[in-house]
């Protein structure tokens, strides 16, 4: 989906100087809320296709941006990357759960979004053929 918002962000952590996002359209592919280790966390997902597996920061950023008014403070806000390709032998799915300083306390840089944990999982075609 995708939402209009207006928010500041800093483009990058080392510059003093924040830019407005205003009111402008973000994209948001996934968004959805777990329990996880006792804690209540939402989670948003930026998803790609094939090709590379990097993605530019601001994909995820800014929909944490946009959202982060809207959220209770004592829920956890985290990003999720994922990338599916299609291998020889079935569907690799690449995942990256993130951590970028919480915006409701102060306004991070784009470069402060970090990878923690990356995990990557292939299904089988042999899974889907009936």
């Amino acid at each position: 989906g995708a939402i209009n918002s207006t928010f500041n962000v800093r483009p990058y952590s080392k510059l003093a100087v924040e830019a407005t996002h205003k009111n402008g359209q973000v994209q948001i592919d996934a968004i959805f809320m777990a329990l996880q280790e006792g804690k209540h966390k939402l989670f948003i997902v930026e998803a790609k296709s094939g090709g590379s597996k990097s993605l530019a920061k601001h994909k995820l950023v800014y929909p944490i941006l946009a959202l982060a008014n809207r959220i209770r403070h004592d829920i956890e806000i985290v990003p999720v990357y994922l990338r599916i390709n299609r291998t020889a032998s079935g569907y690799q799915f690449l995942i990256a759960e993130g951590l970028f300083p919480d915006p409701r306390i102060s306004v991070a840089g784009i470069d402060e979004l970090f990878v923690v944990n990356a995990h990557d999982f292939t299904i089988p075609f042999s899974v889907f053929q009936a």
